[in-house]
């Protein structure tokens, strides 16, 4: 497992336990624009089964964080997003200037809309539809 972060504390703390259960942790420190590229190059062939998108929260940052992963991924890849307002926000059911769309996430909400809405992610499931949701979608390769 791969991990990405800026927040050293708590990480350590995360990786500590993860590398006690699982032994197969690897903690990166620092803005994932700068360490997931030279990961990826690193390991052209490998593919995620699953992912969790929880970091940048412009709406370009994270469009960028979700392109940049596409590499990782696979036609059943679960990428699971934090930051969810809406179902209907991120599936891309309405527009981003809709209410659904406006929310305390900064503009996060926004690229999973913007995403959806060019096809290149479709949302399959909720853990509900209240701003504390979780989703996960898959791309569409």
């Amino acid at each position: 497992m791969d991990a990405f972060t800026l927040y050293e504390r708590a990480s350590e703390e995360a990786s500590k336990y993860l590398n006690q259960t699982t032994g197969r942790h690897a903690i990166h420190f620092g803005d994932s624009k700068t360490t997931l590229v030279p990961l990826l190059d690193q390991r052209p062939n490998f593919k995620a089964d699953l992912m969790f998108i929880d970091g940048e929260k412009t709406k370009s940052g994270r469009i960028r964080d979700i392109q940049l992963l596409r590499k990782y991924a696979h036609n059943n890849t679960r990428v699971f997003m934090d930051e969810v307002n809406s179902i209907a926000c991120v599936s891309g059911a309405v527009g981003e200037h809709h209410p659904a769309c406006r929310n305390n996430y900064h503009d996060a909400p926004l690229a999973y809309n913007f995403l959806a809405r060019s096809h290149d992610i479709l949302v399959k499931a909720c853990s509900s539809d209240s701003n504390k949701a979780i989703c996960y979608f898959q791309y569409n390769f």
